[in-house]
């Protein structure tokens, strides 16, 4: 039952302890309340306690009095010790069986817990080059994606138009049917030829001679070869059209190589690099930390978290001002410190309004 539901109660029994006279309040042990609203009991039946036989009934209206409330008329009856023949002793118990109601959830804080970032990054160079162009600076935000460094992409670039240019020949190369055109026109006409010289033999058999009828016959076999060639030529310009457009993918990604973009959106932290400088695949030019989400990292007892998970709901509060930011348990170590018989563990906590650093230590409180 709710605090202001409890209240009402006692109030209402306060208000409605009248007995009907002096002779049955003092010698009657069964006492007659008056009519008032009254809330409905939070049990079936009625009975709100079984040991006292509270009972609610409507009373008929001519017993109901003009200051209640028509939509909800009750007679109380109820036999009960002397001792409650007091209205202070009604309340007295009220705020007994409130307070025996049960315990709220218990809530849990964590002390010494460290914030750090969620995501961080070392941003390295990507190609072998000298450092051209430096375009952010510490204390920056930068987005994903974001050129942060440029080195010198000029042989790159050039490297990039040469196979361009290939790419393009190779193009031209590959859609050309001239070859397969003539070499198709030219059987048609030897094929024609051939037919009428096969022709004018079963009609006249000496109007051509056998060697000359050879020769025809040679010479469309040649066509046909000369044809089926020009169709394998084209083919393999196909092919090589592919192969120049691989290599200029190739070049492409090697002038892309000469940027230096940021892997994740952040807050550039450090640069390590400077213009005019020689750097190595892998080296790092500069650090980033996004900011936004942040990591809260810290020990705690096994019994503290042995009945929460990842997922569960925390806050973080912020020293003795006593921010809170809302968050979400991620993990929870199942390992236990041998020696200081903790656990680690870590909760997401929202910076989406950056009033929190990295480095900064508060407090997990959580309920269990």
């Amino acid at each position: 039952m709710s605090p202001s539901t409890l209240t009402n109660w006692t109030r209402a029994i306060a208000r409605a302890w009248r007995p009907r006279s002096a002779s049955t309040a003092a010698g009657d042990r069964s006492l007659t309340f008056g009519c008032t609203t009254w809330p409905r009991p939070p049990t079936a039946g009625g009975r709100f306690d079984r040991a006292h036989e509270f009972v609610v009934r409507r009373c008929r209206p001519a017993q109901v009095s003009d200051r209640f409330s028509d939509s909800s008329r009750f007679q109380l009856h109820r036999t009960m010790p002397r001792f409650l023949a007091n209205p202070i002793a009604v309340v007295g118990l009220a705020v007994t069986v409130f307070c025996q109601a049960g315990p709220a959830a218990a809530q849990v804080a964590i002390e010494s817990i460290v914030l750090r970032p969620l995501a961080e990054a070392e941003v390295p160079a990507r190609q072998t080059g000298v450092v051209a162009r430096i375009l952010v600076d510490e204390g920056d935000r930068v987005e994903a994606g974001a050129v942060l460094v440029q080195l010198d992409d000029k042989s790159a670039a050039l490297a990039v138009q040469r196979a361009q240019h290939e790419r393009d020949r190779a193009r031209v190369t590959a859609e050309n049917n001239l070859q397969i055109e003539y070499a198709a026109k030219a059987l048609e006409v030897a094929e024609a030829e051939l037919a009428r010289s096969e022709e004018s033999i079963a009609k006249f058999p000496k109007s051509i001679s056998r060697s000359q009828l050879d020769v025809e016959r040679l010479t469309v076999e040649k066509l046909q070869l000369e044809r089926r060639q020009a169709e394998q030529d084209q083919q393999l310009a196909r092919f090589d059209l592919q192969v120049k457009e691989t290599e200029l993918a190739v070049a492409q990604r090697e002038l892309e190589l000469h940027a230096v973009r940021a892997p994740l959106a952040g807050v550039v932290t450090l640069v390590r690099a400077r213009a005019g400088e020689w750097v190595e695949p892998g080296a790092p030019v500069m650090r980033l930390i996004a900011v936004d989400r942040l990591r809260a990292e810290g020990f705690a007892d096994v019994a503290d978290v042995a009945e929460v998970a990842a997922g569960h709901s925390v806050k973080f509060a912020l020293g003795e001002a006593g921010q809170i930011h809302a968050g979400t348990l991620r993990f929870v170590s199942p390992e236990i410190d041998p020696i200081t018989k903790q656990v680690r563990i870590w909760a997401e906590i929202d910076n989406s309004q950056l009033q929190l650093r990295p480095g900064q230590q508060g407090q997990l409180q959580y309920d269990r």
